[in-house]
């Protein structure tokens, strides 16, 4: 008994103290390393709104130019359909304007908005795109329309017939969109990886992958929740594909830009740090418990008294 006392009393002292160290140590280079690797996400998430703010300005200045572009093919079919009516006589009449204009359909509708004459044979018969109903009998309309369905791109142009009432609406093909899709590309502020095994991404309001540092998940929905992302910036931690991760994001309009990191990443420092108290604290306490070994079982030495002399 009295030898399990002397070992509990030259280890325990030194099992405390290294406990205590452990987990101060544990805590506060967490802490030191979660603000570190937030820092260096929101640096990312500046350049990535950056770059999303210069995207919408280049956008909007490419959308001007082809809106401008189609309104005035447009209107050069409806003059030029005034001026020679005979064009809606003949089959190629038709035909050759829209090789001249470089659509990939051109329609013509009566006041009903009804498509009485088509380069499509199968548009006879079918209603313009409802955006041109008022300019049926508005004899200075004309507007551009953009529409997505079914992952594909849709561009209408459309004026006011000057002959006679109705809209003559002019489409073109999707490979027209090019420079408009072009900027609002935000792969560049994302093509590599964050800390060389985290991943960033850009979703829309339906949290869907709109940019993703793997391109294939970009379309798919995210293993979010909206409740998950509905503050302005927060992080949190979750298991993403089996793996835990440090999730951080950033609200930056209808947008929201996130960046994930394993956190057996972001705790890199911190584990090598307590493997190695961990491995000090155990030589330590097998010192202690090794020196009172050797007093308990050290026989000790008998002094022997000394002769006097005479």
């Amino acid at each position: 008994m009295k030898e399990i006392r002397r070992y509990l009393h030259a280890v325990l002292p030194q099992l405390i103290l290294s406990v205590l160290i452990i987990l101060f140590a544990y805590y506060a280079i967490g802490v030191v390393e979660r603000h570190e690797v937030l820092e260096k996400a929101e640096n990312r998430f500046d350049i990535m709104e950056t770059e999303l703010e210069k995207n919408q300005r280049e956008q909007e200045l490419v959308l001007h130019e082809l809106r401008t572009q189609y309104l005035t093919s447009a209107r050069i079919a409806a003059m030029m359909l005034s001026g020679s009516p005979d064009m809606l006589k003949t089959e190629t009449g038709l035909e050759e304007l829209r090789i001249a204009l470089n659509c990939s359909v051109l329609a013509v509708s009566d006041a009903d908005g009804k498509v009485i004459y088509s380069t499509a044979l199968t548009n006879a018969g079918e209603h313009i795109n409802d955006a041109f109903v008022k300019g049926l009998t508005n004899k200075g309309f004309s507007d551009v329309v953009i529409e997505l369905s079914d992952d594909s791109y849709t561009i209408l142009a459309a004026a006011t017939r000057l002959d006679a009432d109705g809209v003559i609406q002019l489409s073109f093909p999707e490979n027209k969109l090019e420079p408009l899709l072009s900027t609002n590309d935000a792969s560049v502020a994302m093509n590599q990886l964050f800390l060389e095994s985290g991943t960033l991404a850009i979703l829309n309001e339906d949290l869907q992958y709109i940019s993703h540092t793997n391109r294939e998940l970009v379309g798919l929905t995210a293993s979010f929740s909206q409740e998950e992302l509905e503050e302005e910036s927060d992080q949190f931690t979750m298991r993403i594909a089996g793996e835990k991760q440090r999730v951080m994001y950033r609200r930056a309009g209808e947008q929201i830009l996130l960046c994930t990191l394993p956190t057996s990443v972001l705790y890199d420092r911190r584990n090598t740090v307590i493997r190695w108290l961990l491995l000090l604290s155990a030589i330590i306490l097998t010192h202690g418990i090794l020196r009172v070994h050797s007093q308990l079982h050290t026989p000790k030495k008998q002094v022997r008294p000394e002769k006097s002399e005479g």
